[in-house]
């Protein structure tokens, strides 16, 4: 367990060196000077007394007790590791100010005891004491020590095997700051893990593990002695486990209880160059007081290397002046080695109030966010100056001016939660591809929402800091950020190092850079303007209005600037929308752009509208103009992705006067009655219109009539620059001939061509008119052919055979479009034949007179009827017979009917029908029919009567068949 927290509460300067069992060090506690004071050279304090089985200390504040400074001198230097030589060597060690030395339990989280006073198990091998610290079989071996005078290192002396064969010794040398203290040994040791050729360790290294032991032995009833084993490892007389023979040089020791367990922050031993060789004695409470070290708690005032510090989230934050808390504290002092092992930055989630401003902020990857809401646990006060001086440079480096790149934040109460990346918050969008859930620190909605308005609220940035390297979470995309817009890069080894630090974020930050919107509102579509950067492998860009400009020479800009590396392919890949690219680098400035042309031909400001640029003759209606990012007068003239009048449909407004106007992309443009907020705005005559005939008018849709056709269109877009006068009309036939054309006027967009050929193919085209000129021709879609309705029919003749009418008639004349049939009219009856036939039979008419007419049909209608021809039909199918009687007595039936009218037309004969299958021929003068052997059933009888001009059918009778009882 590491021995951060253990160590003096505070020193007092020594004179003389002091005796042997002499108390070692005053027990001073509290200091109370302001910080960074000059302590005085003599102080006094209160006592402070030990527990015994719980090492915490009691006592009280001395208004005069100061934290002082203690600079240990070297000891006589060591030349053997021999026990007798070491013995005699350090004897004669003397020091203005002692080095001290605390020892504690070699063992994770502590251990035991087994005996009152030490044992001298083997007799003073050191020149000291030995006693045995308990813990189960096996257990991990840590010397564990700590000096208020610098950092203990530790080095293998000598290696040996135990005198009872109960595993191997381990001898230590302890040295402070280079300042060689004393000896310690460790025995029943196995499993070594350092040898007399391992270089210096810190203490909590493990060296070694404890031997297996056995069951206690019997005869250790009161606990008391040890056992010797039965076996090569040791017995003891313990509730549990094995010990390590420990035996310390220069040493004093700490008394405790007959098999008691002893924490790893309560000393057991105190070693110092100020103890004669063979001292063997019993700690006084002021050395062991010395030894003692409270475990870090938030809001302890604590003083290291004369400066001094407030404890938060385990982390010292800086006090500057007593002022702000009310006068002086009480503190705690700290070596450099134990001020070292304190937290850096205070922990995550840590509330501080800054005072005497009373801010609340909360800590989150080691920066303090500001808060509006009320805190919801504890909070820990600190000077306002440690709040606002954060730099790098100590004492004010225990906090971040940025939250740790990575940190998750999640806003309330609003819920939405943010990884920093760069110093910005990049909203999260779903925890799924971070593979669920993180640990997140809360902080409010303002905190994320009042991102850039300096101050307090300066801790987040809004966008990420240039350099910073993205990474997309679902399918790893790398991105560096330049000028707040994220630009792709192929691969880390495309930069000036592969191994720069990497923040993984949501891909929707990174794909929707530059929308609008709480997500994503920390990245830029494209960089800022005057961004420089870098490409690998093709020099130096600046940005202006999100294009990329070549700086063939830093002259211009009065010297070099901060370039962010980037990958090349990004500039070359300028336009492309598509992923990885995402459009982050334009072709050209965004209309609207300022571009300032820093030197050559070209001097001046101008400013980009659809893909070209307007120069302007002044800046001063032009907020933003003057400042402009410039570009050098080669970039600007060698730049490809200009052209040379505004693209067609850019709308410009001309200032104070002209009004807006439209450009055609020819360089001709026409006024407009208005232009919606943004427009780009120029002066007059900066770029004045050039006269041109109007743009072509919208295509012309054409419905065809009988030798006409009816033209409508839509006009033009771009007029030139003067109104429009006019437009023409034209049909001209295919293959040559004169047109048809007509006029129309300039309101319109509709006409009608007359005298056209039905069936001719004809090319309609609408040209637009002003004073300059006519437009291009507006040409319809494919050949236009006028068509009428057919001629009408002629050549209609008939014949009727009984009662089926034959017509038959000339061909029809198509007029333009082919004849698609032909409707035949007799009386009531029609019946349609396709364009090709000019015959058709009508059968089954009536007796009595009909009209018959034959009309023809095109895609343009239908032709007037024919001459109407009557013909008469003198005989019919006979008229619907009655329904038959029909009577059943058992399975014979009887069937009889009465005679149909035969409508001019005798009848020929009847039909009987049974169940619609069964049918018996029968004479036209029956009347009756017997049927034997009906199946017994229900049946339906049908009754056909039939002449010459056809047959017609009774309704149906049923009839019920039973077999006779």
């Amino acid at each position: 367990m590491p021995v951060k927290h253990l160590a003096r509460v505070s020193r007092l300067r020594l004179g003389a060196a002091l005796a042997v069992g002499a108390l070692l060090l005053a027990p001073g506690l509290h200091a109370v000077l302001p910080p960074d004071a000059t302590p005085p050279t003599d102080a006094t304090a209160d006592v402070v007394t030990l527990d015994a089985a719980t090492g915490s200390t009691t006592g009280t504040a001395s208004s005069t007790d100061t934290p002082g400074t203690t600079a240990a001198t070297a000891a006589t230097a060591r030349t053997s590791a021999d026990a007798s030589t070491t013995a005699a060597t350090t004897a004669t060690a003397t020091a203005a100010s002692p080095v001290r030395v605390a020892v504690y339990m070699p063992f994770d989280n502590g251990g035991r005891t087994g005996i009152v006073l030490p044992r001298d198990h083997t007799p003073r091998l050191l020149g000291g004491f030995s006693w045995d610290l308990h813990k189960a079989p096996g257990a991990a071996v840590r010397p564990q020590m700590s000096s208020p005078d610098g950092e203990v290192s530790l080095r293998v002396a000598r290696i040996d095997s135990n005198n009872n064969g109960a595993g191997t010794m381990v001898t230590l040398d302890v040295s402070v700051a280079g300042t060689f203290v004393g000896q310690i040994r460790f025995g029943h040791l196995r499993d070594l893990r350092v040898s007399t050729s391992s270089g210096p360790f810190s203490p909590g290294t493990q060296i070694g593990s404890l031997a297996v032991g056995t069951a206690p032995y019997a005869g250790c009833a009161d606990g008391t002695s040890d056992g010797w084993p039965y076996s090569s490892s040791w017995r003891v007389c313990t509730t549990n486990g094995i010990h390590t023979h420990t035996d310390l040089q220069r040493s004093c020791w700490a008394s405790f209880g007959t098999n008691v367990t002893v924490g790893a922050t309560t000393p057991i031993a105190v070693m110092s160059t100020a103890s004669a060789t063979s001292r063997n004695a019993q700690c006084s409470a002021a050395e062991l007081q010395d030894a003692v070290l409270p475990a870090p708690v938030d809001g302890q005032f604590v003083v290291s290397g004369g400066r001094t510090y407030r404890l938060a989230g385990g982390a010292p934050v800086y006090v500057s002046s007593w002022a702000p808390f009310g006068g002086q504290k009480p503190t705690i002092t700290y070596s450099a080695s134990q001020f070292a092992e304190l937290a850096r930055y205070p922990a995550d989630g840590t509330l501080l109030r800054g005072l005497p401003s009373q801010r609340l902020f909360r800590v989150a990857g080691g920066s303090p966010l500001l808060l509006t809401s009320a805190p919801d646990g504890p909070v820990v006060e600190v000077d306002d100056a440690a709040l606002d001086r954060i730099s790098t440079s100590a004492p004010w480096d225990r906090l971040l001016a940025r939250p740790a790149d990575g940190t998750f934040l999640i806003a309330k109460p609003s819920n939405a939660v943010f990884r920093v990346a760069g110093g910005s918050p990049q909203w999260v969008d779903s925890w799924t591809a971070f593979g669920g859930r993180q640990p997140t620190v809360t902080v409010d909605d303002a905190t994320i929402d009042r991102v850039g308005e300096g101050g307090d609220w300066d801790r987040l940035t809004v966008y990420p800091a240039d350099g910073t390297v993205l990474r997309t979470v679902s399918d790893g995309r790398l991105y560096r950020v330049a000028g707040g817009a994220p630009l792709h890069v192929r691969s880390l080894s495309l930069l000036e190092r592969s191994d720069v630090p990497v923040t993984t974020v949501a891909d929707t930050v990174v794909d929707g850079a530059g929308w609008s919107g709480r997500g994503h509102r920390n990245l830029l579509g494209t960089p800022a303007d005057g961004t420089f950067v870098y490409a690998h492998s093709g020099g130096v860009y600046t940005f202006v209005g999100g294009a990329a400009f070549f700086v063939e020479s830093w002259n211009p800009y009065g010297g070099p600037s901060r370039s962010v590396h980037v990958d090349a392919e990004a500039l070359a890949q300028r336009g492309t929308t598509a992923q990885p690219w995402g459009g982050h680098v334009r072709k050209t400035p965004y209309d609207g752009t300022f571009v300032r042309v820093l030197d050559g031909p070209s001097a001046g400001t101008a400013r980009a509208a659809g893909r070209a640029l307007f120069g302007l003759s002044s800046c001063a209606r032009f907020p933003g103009c003057a400042g402009a990012s410039g570009v050098t007068g080669q970039a600007y003239a060698t730049y490809t992705d200009w052209i040379p009048n505004a693209a067609a449909g850019t709308l410009v407004r001309f200032l104070p006067t002209t009004g807006a106007f439209r450009f055609d992309g020819a360089g001709g443009c026409s006024p407009v009655a208005s232009a919606p907020a943004g427009t780009v705005e120029v002066n007059d005559y900066d770029h004045p219109c050039t006269l041109a005939a109007p743009a072509a008018p919208g295509t012309p849709q054409v419905v065809v009539g009988d030798r006409s056709a009816e033209v409508s269109w839509t006009a033009p877009t771009q007029t030139g620059g003067r109104p429009l006068t006019g437009y023409t009309v034209a049909a001209t036939p295919a293959g040559g001939g004169t047109p048809v054309s007509l006029d129309a006027a300039a309101g319109t967009t509709r006409a009608v061509l007359d005298g056209l050929a039905n069936g001719t193919g004809y090319t309609v085209q609408v040209r637009a008119r002003n004073a300059v000129g006519t437009s291009v021709p507006a040409t319809a879609a494919g050949q236009v052919v006028p068509r009428g309705v057919p001629g009408q029919v002629g050549g209609v003749s008939t014949s009727v055979t009984a009662s089926t009418l034959q017509v038959s008639w000339s061909p029809a004349y198509p007029n333009g479009a082919s004849v698609s049939g032909y409707v035949v009219t007799v009386g009531g009856t029609t019946i349609e034949v396709p364009g090709g036939t000019t015959r058709a039979t009508v059968p089954g008419l009536t007796q009595g007179r009909h009209t018959v007419t034959v009309t023809a049909r095109n895609v343009a209608g239908s032709s007037t009827p024919s001459a109407a021809r009557t013909v008469v039909v003198t005989a019919a199918p006979p008229r619907t017979p009655a329904a038959p009687t029909v009577r059943a007595s058992g399975t014979t039936v009887t069937v009889s009917w009465a005679a149909a009218d035969d409508s001019g037309g005798p009848i020929t004969g009847y039909t009987l029908v049974r169940d619609d299958v069964h049918r018996v021929e029968l004479a036209a003068g029956r009347r009756s029919l017997t049927l034997y052997d009906v199946p017994v059933g229900r049946h339906t009888f049908v009754l056909v009567a039939t002449n010459a001009s056809g047959s017609t059918s009774s309704a149906a009778t049923t009839v019920d068949v039973r077999a006779t009882p």
